[in-house]
């Protein structure tokens, strides 16, 4: 929005993942406030009487509604993610809030000129399952070795650890004639329960390969993790380049298209080709793209597709946009619904739907029983000491909204430890 001698000198910014929402040439005043969750003080930020113009860049009468509308509508849809909020960038006055979350927008003035409203970002408590409320901290828990395809990659607003065993396992004996006697049986387990976890990152494949990666922070498997700082790189050879996705048993929905979210523009596809089989030996062209344009920095773009309920899809590429051999790519999504068609059952939230009941289903059928390397916030859980464990059971605590599956996972280990 240009700015004028009408425009304040603030700014602030919010980000969370691939979403941006910001103010330039505003003013407010910022308040620092908390609340008290047991013997915690929760830090809360105000930014009051943010306003800005709608004069300058829209025509009066319904463009200029329409433009208040919008704006209010960005506003909302960036309630309750959690990113990084930044207050007068570039400033010497500059504050940076990480891994803080949009609580609350509230308009102040309904007007078509002047639009004013309080942000209210915060660190949103959460029950830790006995009734004690906690910091929503970030976490993570990866299942599986840095070099597997399915490895299992949990970015999660809030969980927590409870450590303990299944108990004494000495059991008594009746033998003839004789006192009872202690036979000792399956030696205790050692459980790691973790609780009130709020899956952030909801991949819509159990697993992905590639041709090949450029090192341990550009492993296909990142593709599984679309809100991780780290990606999927090729390494700087020959083409074609390629990624596979595979969807698991029994995929649920036939993609109406593929979502492709470049890294960076100039390592995007340009000709490639999306292709489907079902024994990963036999392979089907099911779109041949020429000459893509309109690539987007870790923006989604969509490709359209014919209904194919292919078990795995590849994505080859024999050229890409900055005429080079090294492909990046952020994430790939399937989606049962296509670029221009969008009803109430292929819908953007049907898509998110299916890959909550998949993203649950994996953890049952596909991580259930085995028995993997688990590491907990970076090798954090028990001083760093690596832990090989089976996870036991996985439970339902809460669907929020369509994206953020909440569930608890509990992982055992210590077999033939005494």
């Amino acid at each position: 929005m240009p700015a004028s001698k009408m425009d304040g000198l603030r700014s602030w910014k919010f980000t969370s993942g691939a979403d941006v929402v910001e103010m330039d040439a505003t003013d407010f005043w910022v308040d620092h406030q908390g609340e008290v969750s047991g013997e915690d003080l929760i830090p809360k930020i105000m930014l009051n009487e943010v306003w800005e113009h709608s004069d300058f860049s829209e025509d009066e009468g319904r463009p200029r509604r329409k433009y208040v509308e919008d704006r209010v509508a960005q506003l909302r849809d960036m309630l309750n993610k959690q990113g990084t909020l930044v207050i007068d960038e570039g400033e010497t006055e500059e504050e940076t809030y990480l891994s803080i979350t949009l609580i609350a927008f509230s308009p102040r003035q309904p007007g078509n000129d002047l639009l004013e409203y309080d942000l209210e970002f915060g660190y949103p408590t959460a029950s830790t399952g006995a009734g004690v409320g906690g910091v929503q901290l970030p976490a993570r828990v990866e299942f599986g070795g840095e070099n597997d395809a399915d490895l299992l990659i949990i970015d999660s607003k809030n969980m927590v650890l409870e450590l303990g065993d299944d108990g004494d396992k000495t059991e008594f004996k009746e033998i003839f004639r004789a006192a009872p006697m202690r036979v000792q049986g399956a030696v205790p387990l050692k459980i790691i329960n973790v609780l009130g976890i709020v899956d952030k990152n909801v991949p819509s494949a159990w697993a992905v390969y590639a041709d090949t990666n450029d090192g341990v922070d550009y492993r296909a498997n990142r593709l599984l993790d679309p809100n991780g700082s780290k990606y999927w790189r090729s390494t700087n050879t020959a083409l074609p380049h390629w990624v596979k996705l595979y969807r698991g048993t029994f995929p649920l929905f036939k993609p109406a298209s593929v979502g492709i979210v470049p890294k960076t523009v100039l390592n995007a596809p340009k000709d490639f080709t999306i292709e489907g089989s079902n024994d990963d030996i036999a392979w089907t062209p099911i779109l041949t793209v020429t000459s893509a344009s309109g690539w987007v920095t870790l923006e989604e773009k969509l490709f359209d597709i014919t209904s194919n309920n292919y078990l795995y899809i590849r994505i080859v590429a024999t050229a890409l946009m900055g005429g080079g051999n090294q492909m990046d790519l952020q994430t790939v999504n399937l989606h049962p619904y296509s670029s221009t068609v969008v009803s109430d059952y292929f819908s953007n939230n049907h898509g998110k739907r299916l890959r909550v009941e998949d993203r649950l289903r994996m953890l049952n059928w596909l991580q259930k029983g085995r028995q993997r390397e688990l590491r907990i916030n970076d090798d954090a859980l028990l001083g760093s000491m690596q832990v090989t464990a089976h996870l036991r059971d996985v439970q339902i605590d809460d669907i929020e909204g369509l994206e953020a599956p909440a569930y608890k996972l509990t992982f055992v280990y210590g077999y033939g430890v005494g």
